[in-house]
């Protein structure tokens, strides 16, 4: 077969693997985050597009402005939701795309480093890897984060080769979007600069195009999150700046989380693959850009992926891990028992994926029929208290409220949100009220047992 024939065989294998689950309800791995971007696009349908900020459905009624990144897939979703109607499988449908189009520039960037067979096999390291695929089709930023990195790369590196003014816009336009999609694509502007500075070398800074690349990738990220902190300034949910004075503000390193996620998720043979890459070849622009992307994936993988124990912040690692490998492999690809090894990584590549992600797939489907019967219960207006912190209730009840967490359970508190309009406490699945609580609701208020909530608005005499 030709490469063009490959090329396409893998992109839509991958895109196949991808939609594994893709009529799920977004309960499963990760449902907090998923029914939060939801959320997102669901408020923009509600309440219009401008001013393009997020909002979620809690804590406290609309509006709701929370700090967030740019919400490109909510408002993607919306648009679509608009025509055709809320549908989850939309949602799942537009990150899938982004991910699609992920494997497309990690081919054209491993062609374009290396050769037309690295960039195949780079494909196949990224379609079949775990991390890539579950992330590949929840409905989460990061999907859109990794496009617009590997695209940024891929257009720098043409750069790197002719200068043109067009891959230099398309370069620095990329890092844009890709830092608006999520902040660690920030850290890409480390490696897109090492081109600049290997042309210009000690006059870089006297160059147009380097403030340019500077100021179109740079400014509007800025200014987005400067304008969207203002927004949600009086707000409880300022997720950035708390992610940063909180989180990463803190001595703790979780080293033995990070060894095993990397394991696991990243899996050995990319990781070893990858790193014999810079050794065995060369790039067409240099190994210089590799090793200085390398380094900075390292410095944010020790220093922000042992604190924050998400393991979608390894995503960033995968564009260029997979470039690597398929470099390094594409390096005995000539010879039969490179062909024969090929099939064997990729044969435990596939076996990886399927082991690390059994229980990824699994919905917590609990959570749906107490929503819908909520949303029947109820009128669009009102409010809901929930006993606990998950908020998937509130976006399939199409409902707003407040979330009331264990520590912050009494009466005083039920009755300060009753005042303000909550008219349902809701007792969650896998979630249990404080018993002083509990005790009293079941003495004040009439009890729903089919919805497992206490009607508020309906006080026992």
């Amino acid at each position: 077969m030709s490469k063009k024939t490959w090329f396409w065989l893998i992109l839509l294998l991958g895109i196949a693997i991808r939609c594994y689950g893709i009529t799920a309800p977004l309960l499963d791995t990760q449902a907090w985050r998923q029914a939060d971007t939801a959320s997102m696009a669901a408020n923009f349908v509600q309440h219009g597009f401008w001013p393009p900020f997020p909002q979620l459905n809690y804590d406290g009624p609309p509006p709701n402005y929370v700090e967030l990144e740019f919400p490109l897939i909510p408002l993607l979703t919306a648009l679509v939701w608009q025509v055709v109607g809320q549908y989850d499988i939309i949602a799942r449908a537009i990150v899938i795309a982004f991910s699609g189009l992920t494997l497309g520039f990690i081919y054209r960037l491993g062609k374009e480093l290396y050769d037309e067979t690295s960039g195949l096999l780079a494909m196949v390291f990224f379609a079949l890897n775990p991390l890539a695929i579950y992330y590949g089709r929840a409905v989460m930023p990061d999907a859109a984060m990794l496009f617009f990195m590997t695209a940024a790369a891929y257009y720098m590196v043409r750069w790197a080769k002719q200068a043109k003014d067009r891959d230099l816009i398309l370069t620095a336009g990329s890092f844009a979007l890709a830092g608006l999609a999520k902040l660690p694509a920030l850290m890409m502007g480390a490696p897109l600069l090492v081109p600049f500075i290997r042309r210009y070398k000690l006059t870089v800074l006297r160059h147009r195009s380097v403030w340019l690349f500077l100021g179109i990738g740079l400014l509007p990220t800025f200014a987005y999150y400067y304008l969207a902190h203002l927004q949600a300034a009086h707000t409880v949910n300022q997720f950035v700046s708390g992610i940063i004075t909180g989180q990463m503000n803190t001595s703790f390193f979780d080293y033995t989380y990070l060894r095993k996620t990397l394991v696991q998720m990243i899996t050995m043979p990319l990781l070893l693959l990858a790193l014999g890459a810079p050794l065995l070849r060369k790039t067409r622009i240099g190994n210089a850009f590799v090793w200085v992307w390398l380094a900075v994936l390292l410095a944010y993988t020790i220093i922000v992926c042992s604190r924050i124990q998400l393991n979608y912040y390894l995503l960033p690692l995968l564009p260029l891990l997979s470039v690597l490998a398929g470099a390094t492999l594409g390096r005995f690809w000539g010879e039969t028992p490179g062909i024969m090894s090929s099939v064997l990584i990729f044969g435990l590549c596939a076996h990886l994926a399927v082991q690390g992600l059994q229980f990824y797939y699994v919905p917590q489907y609990a959570y749906l029929p107490q929503a819908k019967l909520i949303e029947h219960y109820t009128q669009p207006a009102d409010l809901l208290i929930l006993d606990d912190a998950p908020p998937m209730t509130f976006y399939y009840s199409n409902r707003k409220g407040w979330r009331l967490l264990p520590a912050q359970q009494t009466p005083q508190a039920v009755e300060a949100l009753r005042a303000q309009g909550a008219k349902l406490f809701v007792e969650l699945p896998y979630a249990t009220v404080q018993p002083v609580l509990q005790k009293y609701l079941t003495r004040h208020y009439t009890w729903v047992a089919q919805g497992s909530f206490f009607d508020l608005s309906r006080p026992k005499s």
